[in-house]
């Protein structure tokens, strides 16, 4: 018996039947407010251990959260309910603008748009790929706003955001704001693993958050290869480095990018949230405490 699922076994924890939603009070953001991130958007790579990995089993709130997260998933796989394009194809997914805001600074932890790239004078167009509410793109567009402020400098900058998802780009479209009047936004309704409709080197970077997870390894085929061909410079990658039911994590991902040009500038390994074994720091208990891999690849 593994060390994880003998700790599962001996914290009698059982599985819930799925993730209940939530809606974060005032206090709670405030003190999400308070995560190293605010001050260092790096500090989820500083705060990282290998030893964590072990860890954070000992910890009853993780065990508990993966029992819930796994315990859906089987029973999705046995009812033959995983098509995961699909579920996020159709399914509406409306969010208020307070759990918004909340989801976009919880996930600026593990999420690191912060790449000076897409701040630079050779930043033109940027894609976000499977872009869901437009949460991460805002705190893009954020960044290169600030960053233009801190040099004085700036250009006029396209942002596109796609998704399957309907009600997410609807999502998108209501809740973000271009925080500079040479930034343009938009977003649309795609599948990127069928088709990329832009021509050849549109774009010249790309971000790509919690996509490859969900996608077998003929999606995730098509989609390196639809991304490579529109994308001239870089992308950025976070993605599950987790075993998880139903998911195909992808521990060697930048080597699916390496026949179209890509090479690593950058990468590494962090959890979901601040390591504690006696805490629980999220205070809406989002997500587990997983690994999480961020990716930034450039083709020079």
């Amino acid at each position: 018996m593994s060390l994880i699922k003998f700790l599962i076994r001996a914290s009698g924890l059982t599985g819930a039947g799925g993730t209940l939603p939530f809606e974060p009070t005032p206090e709670q953001y405030a003190q999400l407010q308070k995560w190293p991130m605010v001050r260092d958007p790096y500090a989820a790579e500083k705060d990282y251990h290998p030893i964590q990995r072990w860890l954070r089993w000992l910890k009853p709130a993780q065990i508990q959260a993966y029992r819930k997260y796994n315990t859906v998933r089987n029973n999705q796989i046995k009812a033959g309910e995983i098509d995961f394009q699909k579920y996020f194809e159709t399914v509406p997914r409306p969010i208020s603008r307070e759990k918004w805001e909340y989801l976009k600074l919880r996930k600026s932890w593990y999420i690191i748009v912060n790449w000076p790239r897409f701040a630079g004078e050779d930043c033109r167009r940027i894609l976000d790929c499977a872009c869901g509410d437009g949460d991460v793109t805002q705190r893009l567009v954020d960044y290169v706003a600030d960053e233009w402020k801190k040099t004085g400098k700036g250009h006029e900058l396209e942002v596109v955001g796609i998704d399957l998802g309907p009600s997410r780009i609807e999502n998108a479209q209501r809740l973000t704001t271009a925080p500079d009047p040479r930034i343009t936004m938009k977003f649309f309704t795609g599948n990127a693993v069928k088709e990329i409709a832009y021509p050849d080197n549109y774009f010249d970077y790309a971000e790509l958050t919690g996509v490859f997870a969900i996608l077998d390894d003929v999606s995730a085929d098509a989609l390196v290869k639809n991304l490579s061909r529109v994308v001239r410079k870089g992308i950025y990658i976070e993605d599950p480095y987790d075993r998880h039911f139903g998911g195909f994590p992808r521990k060697h991902l930048a080597k699916l990018f390496e026949p179209y040009g890509f090479r690593v500038e950058k990468r590494f390994i962090c959890l979901q949230e601040p390591f504690s074994l006696f805490k629980v720091p999220d205070p809406c208990r989002v997500f587990s405490m997983g690994r999480i891999q961020n990716l930034w690849l450039v083709r020079d």
